[in-house]
């Protein structure tokens, strides 16, 4: 076998992770250790649940805003 190494195959197609998908993992570790310090702080709860949708709505437009594809110029 010259040019490349065998690579096992698990039985499914590999599917290539997105930007996007990326982007969010990223912003859900965040707001996870965040979470998780404010309740450590003892943090109200409806505080804590507050902030967490916070960061979620700005996580997910974040991820629109930094991965969307640019249109191209008009003719």
């Amino acid at each position: 076998m010259r040019g490349g190494a065998l690579r096992p195959t698990l039985g499914y197609a590999e599917v290539p992770m997105s930007s996007f998908a990326i982007y969010l993992i990223g912003m859900l570790l965040v707001i996870g250790g965040l979470a998780y310090v404010a309740w450590m702080l003892h943090a109200p709860t409806h505080w804590l649940i507050a902030g967490v949708v916070v960061m979620l709505g700005l996580g997910v437009l974040g991820a629109v805003k930094s991965t969307r594809r640019r249109d191209p110029p008009g003719p």
